[in-house]
């Protein structure tokens, strides 16, 4: 099976921050799983503009919980087929330093089965 990288993104309202956080990562991702844990402004549109058929929304009564938010989203991440989850928070952009195509993010991926994460280092370093 072909390696699928799904983002996945929990949001309230974020119309302000939601473009930037999906244009850095849309091309290199199958899926854009945004959760909606009460959206009432222009997130979902603009998410909807920016990922286009790459977006799937699920929503996610917000209970105040981020590990039960972030696993219901891996649970509906790998029911889209994901091999991988890539996990966004709207305030992020991230960069895929040292990888020329999204093939290749996959190849590396793929290339040794005992990794099962995959952190990406804040640019200060500060945090994986």
């Amino acid at each position: 099976m072909a390696t699928a990288i799904v983002a996945t993104i929990l949001s309230g309202n974020s119309e302000l921050l939601i473009a930037d956080a999906i244009k850095c990562i849309r091309d290199w991702v199958e899926f854009l799983l945004l959760i909606d844990t009460g959206i009432t402004d222009n997130t979902r549109s603009i998410a909807r503009d920016l990922a286009g058929s790459k977006l799937y929304v699920e929503q996610l009564a917000w209970c105040n919980d981020f590990a039960h938010a972030r696993n219901f989203a891996l649970a509906r991440a790998a029911a889209l087929g994901a091999s991988w989850a890539l996990t966004v928070d709207t305030d992020e952009r991230l960069s895929f330093p040292g990888f020329k195509s999204p093939d290749e993010l996959r190849r590396a991926l793929d290339s040794d089965p005992d990794v099962l994460v995959w952190l990406v280092p804040c640019r200060d370093g500060s945090y994986a």
